[in-house]
């Protein structure tokens, strides 16, 4: 469990560094586009950088284990992380908005919407890896 949290933190915190400066070239137009636009650049980055870290830190693991035990843990991932990726895209994105909204500056807003939604989204991930049995 510690190595998935520490390469999900990394995959956070290049997305943090990515979605800051999405949120300071596009924070001044309309707020939907805005929160539209910074929540893919920050999706984006996290979904490349998380998984280039989940590779690296597992490619011994599965090695010598067969097909079966990789499908089992790659499916049991994809069920915990899809629903904790739910939560934080709808938290991310809303939060943006009513941030964005108030007219306030866009990094605070950023930074904001992505401290709330990372905690929901860590939570929400490591209930669902327990409760899918993820690190059995």
């Amino acid at each position: 469990m510690l190595g998935l949290n520490r390469d999900i933190l990394v995959g956070m915190g290049a997305s943090i560094s990515a979605s800051s400066a999405a949120a300071h070239y596009l924070g001044g137009g309309d707020p939907g586009r805005a929160a539209s636009l910074i929540s893919a650049v920050d999706y984006g980055t996290f979904l490349s950088v998380f998984a280039a870290a989940f590779y690296i830190s597992n490619r011994r693991r599965y090695a010598g284990a067969g097909r079966r035990d990789l499908r089992r843990d790659l499916w049991r991932l994809a069920v915990s992380m899809g629903s904790a990726e739910l939560v934080y895209i709808a938290c991310r994105w809303s939060s943006l908005y009513l941030l964005l909204g108030t007219g306030g500056d866009p990094l605070a807003a950023s930074l904001a919407s992505q401290a709330a939604s990372t905690a929901a989204y860590l939570a929400a991930l490591n209930l669902g890896a327990r409760l899918v049995g993820l690190f059995r």
